[in-house]
């Protein structure tokens, strides 16, 4: 994916009318971390950054809010997942939205609006979070940088080899 300029996330879901406890599957792309469309990005990063992680997708219908599912966006910078509509949804419109962790919010394209049906909703009234993308990398663990571990262990092998030495050297001059 090659871009010249940085565009916002966005999210694709079937528009039209859902029942509640219906599968469906949401999209998204985009979901990087920074935007560096002044200047070239550091090595390893794209245009947007690297991968955003803790997003969260949720339905929202007025000041209602239901988190559907939660993840990471792949190294496409992409999301994929299956989810099923709440339950507890009530007939009418609901917008889908992405939070990512740093807080930036995501909204559906208005150009498709989904609508919750009248019709009954299923008994299950649980709402399942399915997640989706890469496990999240630890703060320990970024992928720029070199691991301490390694270093550490040569430090006391060197140590150890050089105390060593110096006993052999104590040792050899006393006699």
């Amino acid at each position: 994916m090659e871009l010249l300029d940085c565009v916002g996330p966005t999210l694709k879901h079937p528009a039209g009318e859902v029942d509640r406890g219906e599968t469906l599957t949401i999209t998204g792309e985009y979901f990087g971390t920074n935007c560096y469309d002044t200047g070239p990005p550091p090595p390893g990063e794209g245009v947007l950054g690297r991968p955003a992680t803790g997003i969260e997708v949720m339905f929202v219908q007025g000041e209602t809010e239901i988190v559907v599912a939660a993840g990471n966006a792949d190294q496409d910078l992409k999301l994929s997942v299956e989810v099923v509509v709440p339950a507890t949804l009530q007939p009418g419109d609901v917008t889908v939205v992405a939070r990512t962790d740093t807080g930036a919010r995501t909204f559906d394209d208005p150009g498709k609006p989904m609508t919750v049906s009248g019709a009954p909703a299923p008994v299950e009234a649980s709402v399942d979070v399915a997640s989706f993308g890469p496990p999240r990398p630890s703060d320990s663990e970024d992928p720029g940088t070199t691991p301490l571990w390694p270093i550490a262990i040569a430090v006391v092998v060197a140590a150890a080899v050089l105390t060593s030495l110096a006993l052999g050297v104590l040792r050899f001059t006393r006699r």
